[in-house]
């Protein structure tokens, strides 16, 4: 009897251990679960981050446009074209209007400035502003936000509408094949959707000298869960 009440404490006792072993197994792949790898943590910011940006039916309409060729000159009369057919990586078009929203103009043409002034040869992916208004009204602008690269007044229409028209401001991201590759639409109350997009830009960029600001270290997750701390960029965005 005795060794029969013994055998049940021991079989109760393994019963009991191979439950515990179960239940450390299951949390041990729970944690696993929500504590990433790095890889899978960086594939999901990034999926998260083309998601949410595109998630803008103004942007995500403009994606994969074919951008319009125009030759006209700048306000100082250089050439200039919208062809980027002839760059290595393509071109930057920020396009504005009269009715542009001005709190969010006034940043992206400061940081546009910034990163003009760094690229080690502008030539290969041009920056250009392309405004629907006359010219003096837009000389008042590059006055104002003492913009170093070229400008010019749309005489052509295309920009009078959408697709490219509306809502300004708009930064276009434009490849060798003048396909639009990645839209910018600045909304004033979030400034962390500018982080983001200057974030994803900067490895299109050939740089001589590094940015003032800088991201590393910024998760997009956290970035556009509004988690990441934006101080030390604050100045430049807003």
């Amino acid at each position: 009897m005795k060794n029969m009440a013994r055998n049940i404490s021991l079989l109760a006792n393994a019963f009991l251990l191979i439950l515990m072993a179960t239940g450390a197994l299951w949390a041990l792949k729970v944690l696993h679960r929500q504590d990433p790898t790095e890889a899978e943590r960086l594939l999901k910011e990034k999926t998260y981050f083309k998601d949410y940006l595109n998630s803008s039916v103004q942007a995500a309409t403009k994606l994969g446009l074919k951008f319009p060729v125009i030759e006209t000159t700048d306000l100082q009369g250089r050439p200039l074209s919208t062809d980027f057919s002839q760059t290595p990586k393509g071109g930057i078009v920020v396009v504005l209007s009269e009715l542009a929203c001005q709190p969010c103009l006034k940043p992206q043409m400061q940081i546009l400035q910034h990163i003009y002034e760094r690229l080690a040869d502008p030539a290969e992916m041009p920056i250009y502003c392309i405004a629907r208004m006359s010219e003096r009204k837009f000389a008042d602008y590059v006055r104002t936000f003492q913009i170093a690269f070229p400008v010019a007044s749309d005489t052509t229409g295309y920009f009078n509408e959408t697709p490219f028209g509306e809502p300004t401001p708009a930064v276009f991201v434009v490849d060798e094949h003048n396909t639009v590759v990645n839209v910018h639409i600045p909304v004033q109350e979030k400034p962390h959707l500018s982080v983001v997009f200057y974030n994803e830009l900067k490895p299109w960029l050939n740089l001589a000298e590094p940015l003032a600001f800088s991201f590393k270290g910024v998760k997009y997750y956290d970035v556009i869960t509004n988690k990441a701390d934006l101080s030390s960029v604050e100045h430049l965005l807003y």
